[in-house]
């Protein structure tokens, strides 16, 4: 190749393939609680407040951590109090695509209380 010059049959590039097989696996772990009042006339759902406990490992960035839970439960309660499979007549779904759901905004969203557990793993 030209404006290279390698000993030998060397070639300009660099690769590595590396490859780890773990002897055994842990899991995170979450426990969620949400407290709602129901509108006893029109069955309306309010949420009051939304507690989550979540042990994902020892967090590299926080605010990541931070910023990945809560959109996590605004896509959640979204997906719990929002979408809905609706058919007309014939069978044709009328609720095929994500501008039929509501997504929750910022006014929508209960307060969040967060815990953040981070429990080692023995495994090394």
């Amino acid at each position: 190749m030209p404006g290279y010059s390698l000993p030998g049959k060397f070639e300009p590039g660099l690769e590595s393939m590396q490859s780890f097989l773990p002897t055994a696996l842990t899991y995170g772990g979450a426990c969620h609680a949400v407290e709602i009042e129901v509108d006893i006339e029109t069955c309306a759902l309010g949420l009051l407040k939304y507690v989550a406990a979540h042990d994902c490992g020892r967090p590299i960035n926080p605010m990541v951590v931070e910023g990945q839970i809560h959109g996590g439960l605004a896509q959640g309660i979204g997906a719990a109090l929002g979408e809905e499979l609706i058919y007309d007549d014939t069978g044709q779904l009328l609720t095929g695509t994500f501008m039929d759901y509501p997504m929750p905004r910022a006014d929508d969203m209960p307060p969040l209380e967060i815990h953040h557990l981070d429990f080692p793993s023995p495994i090394k």
